[in-house]
């Protein structure tokens, strides 16, 4: 639980119909509160079972790798909408090495 959001992490051979099937929800619903459409999850990726949070719990992050703002807003169970209006950038957007992501208003 990252506070009170309940997820797991993926292992291998993890996809949307065995999780669904393990965690007896719909599959719009692990789409939706992963803000994706992909249908496998890598192992080691967190796969929440909740919706994400509105803010995070700290106000920024510098990011220690190449990234996308999609893996930002799993790592730090932040909706990916919010993220991208916080920083104004697209849902796709590609994040450098150093660039600061704010994760709360």
């Amino acid at each position: 639980m990252d506070g009170r959001i309940r997820y797991v992490i993926a292992q291998p051979k993890d996809d949307l119909a065995s999780l669904t099937q393990k965690f007896n929800l719909g599959s719009w619903e692990l789409k939706k509160y992963n803000d994706t459409d992909i249908q496998m999850w890598k192992a080691g990726d967190f796969v929440y079972l909740q919706p994400k949070k509105r803010n995070g719990s700290q106000d920024f992050i510098v990011v220690e790798k190449n990234t996308t703002l999609w893996q930002v807003s799993q790592d730090h169970c932040v909706k990916l909408k919010r993220l991208a209006k916080f920083n104004q950038l697209p849902l796709n957007a590609k994040i450098s090495k150093g660039t600061k992501v704010k994760l709360r208003k």
